[in-house]
């Protein structure tokens, strides 16, 4: 669990750009009891991922899309302080909507294996997406920012937080410390 000088620097990062939304991608399947803490939240502000009418047990498990607020804001905290380094979710800034991050999020939900059959991209986990960002060339980070400035997810190490961004070759990283480890 991070300290809170280190929740502090994440949120700083996120919000550093007053003109960009921020949007948490939860993986319900690792974030316990993440349908209850939206329901109890402000549910008007996140959506499912899944489309259609879901049974209970894949409801609990489906990503959801969730906009923060900037001002303490008692999801990102849960997010931060209780899901850091268990692989909860991935960050979005954007200057898009909600509706409209959740609809290119969907794009890219299914894709196709090497064998041609359709597959689950479990991109919202950050251990699949930060090994998976570097190895895209300039058409597939296209497709992965659409109109998204940036994505964000911890790091291996926990004292550190990723920042992608798409570049003219493909995605580039940086990685940016938030224990005050420079």
């Amino acid at each position: 669990m991070p300290k809170a000088d280190e929740v502090q620097a994440v949120h700083d990062l996120l919000f550093k750009n007053p003109k960009l939304k921020v949007f948490a991608v939860v993986d319900g399947a690792n974030a316990p009891e993440l349908t209850r803490r939206l329901a109890e939240w402000k549910p008007e502000r996140s959506e499912c991922l899944f489309a259609g009418q879901l049974e209970p047990e894949l409801a609990e498990a489906a990503p959801h899309i969730v906009e923060l607020d900037a001002d303490d804001d008692p999801m990102l905290l849960w997010l931060l302080e209780r899901g850091w380094g268990r692989g909860w979710c991935i960050f979005v800034r954007a200057e898009i909507d909600l509706k409209s991050v959740r609809r290119h999020l969907r794009t890219f939900l299914r894709v196709r294996s090497p064998d041609d059959e359709f597959v689950f991209f479990r991109y919202y986990d950050p251990r699949v997406f930060r090994d998976y960002l570097p190895s895209c060339n300039a058409e597939e980070a296209q497709t992965v920012f659409g109109a998204l400035e940036s994505y964000w997810m911890e790091a291996e190490d926990g004292i550190c937080i990723h920042a992608a961004r798409k570049n003219g070759t493909g995605v580039q990283l940086s990685t940016h410390s938030i224990g005050g480890h420079d």
